[in-house]
């Protein structure tokens, strides 16, 4: 996921023109001129050229007009090639501009990326590679070419909360595949979370404040302390700490990562489990269910059962 999937989603307005390329961006019609004519590509004599390179003015008051060169005339769809050129003159000769086909108003709008990102693709998440440090690592990797890319055609705010949505998303998918997987919980799977924690501060931190990824990727470092509590106490003690700045998270989080520690009896582990929803019943605030948060409304293998959960307490 990079340039190629952001730039199925945009368009530009053509003004100097440097800044487009002619064949390979949509600027003229529903596709690309590459893909509306694909015959005519094939005989460009420059393929990485310009908009701008392809207009000239012949004298100072006069308009600009297309000056594109072939190797060869291929065949009649060069005339209706230039026909769709003719059409499509810039108008104006004021910086390009991106518009986002997501919005009606063609300004980029981060909630609408976020979706179309985020419904349509199904997440891959391997243990065996996660364990060995590969998930992570070319995870931020990818966002960092991805990034790069971006930044190019968005306002610097815009891209910082784009980045905000990504980190966020990150940390969502995160918490539920480590909430949904099969394996036991080891000292080397608590490793690879304080790893992983330091991958994705180092590289977030480039780009936002270090107060907000730090209150972003907190509760991956409480969910590995919860993870690895010894004791009753600890373990409420840990869940009510993350209370404090997660209000919303659910008992239901301690009950599964509970289940997946190998050592803690059965017994043991209802008690921890009952002690930690009184705790969480006991801080609501005149009986009302917490203000939701941006990770566990969103954690898919805890939407089952919040509702039944909440109509227990409440």
């Amino acid at each position: 996921m990079g340039w190629e999937e952001f730039s199925k989603n945009i368009r530009f307005v053509v003004g100097v023109g440097e800044r487009v390329k002619f064949r390979t961006d949509q600027w003229c019609g529903d596709s690309p001129l590459q893909l509306t004519f694909p015959s005519v590509y094939g005989t460009a004599s420059n393929k990485e050229a310009s908009v701008a390179s392809s207009l000239e003015r012949l004298g100072i008051e006069e308009r600009r007009s297309w000056n594109v060169h072939f190797i060869w005339r291929p065949n009649d769809c060069v005339d209706e090639f230039l026909r769709t050129l003719g059409s499509n003159l810039p108008p104006t000769e004021n910086g390009d501009r991106m518009r986002w086909k997501l919005t009606k108003n063609g300004d980029f709008d981060i909630r609408s990326f976020y979706n179309k990102l985020r419904n349509p693709m199904p997440i891959i998440f391997p243990w065996k590679e996660w364990c060995e440090g590969q998930v992570t690592e070319y995870l931020v990797a990818t966002f960092g070419d991805y990034f790069t890319d971006v930044k190019m055609y968005i306002e610097e705010r815009s891209f910082r909360r784009f980045i905000e949505a990504c980190l966020e998303e990150t940390v969502i998918v995160y918490v539920d595949h480590l909430l949904i997987q099969r394996n036991y919980i080891k000292e080397d799977t608590i490793e690879r979370m304080r790893l992983d924690e330091e991958v994705l501060m180092d590289f977030f931190r480039e780009y936002l404040t270090v107060s907000k990824v730090e209150n972003r990727v907190r509760i991956m470092s409480d969910l590995r302390e919860l993870a690895s509590a010894e004791s009753l106490d600890t373990f409420t003690l840990i869940y009510t700490n993350i209370l404090e700045h997660q209000p919303d998270c659910p008992p239901e989080v301690v009950e599964k990562l509970v289940g997946l520690r190998e050592g803690i009896p059965r017994k043991d582990a209802k008690e921890v489990v009952q002690e930690c929803k009184e705790i969480y019943e006991n801080s609501f605030v005149d009986g009302n269910p917490p203000k939701a948060g941006f990770v566990f409304p969103k954690v898919k293998c805890l939407s089952a059962s919040k509702g039944y959960l909440w109509r227990k307490l409440t």
